[in-house]
C-alpha cells in the first residue's frame, strides 16, 4: 500500500547552500581526520625521540615532518566555517538555481526535486549510497561529494519527518 509523499519545500539561499557544506564537512569521515593527527603526532614523536635519545637529527625527516604537518593545518584551515561560507558564497553567485524555490516529493521509490524556472530530476533511492541526518536537515549522499541537501524545516508536517527516517531505514541506509 502506497502512502502518501513527504513534501519538502524551502528557497534556495546562500545561507542553505552555506549550511549544507558546514554539515557535509562535519559529517566527513572524523576516523580520517583522527588518524591524520595520529600519524603526524607519531611523525613529530620519532623525530624528538632521533634527537634527544640518539642525538641524531636528520633534516629529511624533520622536513617531511614539517610538510605533513602543514598539509593538515592547510586542510583545517579549508574547513574553517568562514572559509566555507565565502566559498559557499562566490559558489553561489554562479548557479542558475539561485533564490529559487526547491520542492521535494519523497516516497518510498525516489525523491523528485523541482527547481523553480530551472528544472526537475528524480533520483532513485538506490542511487542514494548514504544518509546523514543532522540537527537541521538530511544529506542524501548520491557519492561522497555529491549531495542532496533537505532542510528539516522544508518538511511540512513535522510529523513527516518520522515517516522520513523510516523510508530511510526501510532503504537500509546508513542514518547517521
Amino acid at each position: 500500500m502506497a502512502t502518501k509523499a513527504i513534501r519538502a519545500s524551502y528557497l534556495w539561499t546562500v545561507d542553505e547552500m552555506v549550511a549544507a557544506q558546514n554539515h557535509h564537512l562535519r559529517g566527513q569521515s572524523q576516523k580520517v581526520r583522527w588518524l591524520r593527527f595520529v600519524a603526524l603526532g607519531s611523525m613529530i614523536f620519532v623525530l624528538f625521540m632521533l634527537l634527544f635519545r640518539q642525538g641524531i637529527f636528520n633534516w629529511g625527516i624533520a622536513a617531511l615532518v614539517g610538510l605533513a604537518y602543514l598539509g593538515v593545518v592547510v586542510n583545517e584551515l579549508m574547513r574553517h566555517p568562514k572559509v566555507v561560507e565565502r566559498s559557499a558564497r562566490r559558489l553561489f553567485a554562479k548557479h542558475a538555481d539561485q533564490n529559487k524555490r526547491v520542492t521535494f516529493v519523497i516516497d518510498e521509490t525516489a525523491v523528485s526535486i523541482t527547481t523553480e524556472d530551472v528544472g526537475e530530476s528524480r533520483t532513485l533511492w538506490d542511487d542514494v549510497q548514504k544518509v546523514h541526518e543532522t540537527d537541521d536537515g538530511f544529506l542524501l549522499y548520491l557519492n561522497k561529494q555529491l549531495f542532496l541537501w533537505i532542510p528539516r524545516k522544508a518538511i511540512q508536517p513535522q510529523s513527516d519527518v518520522e515517516r522520513l527516517r523510516q523510508i530511510i531505514a526501510n532503504r537500509g541506509l546508513d542514518n547517521r
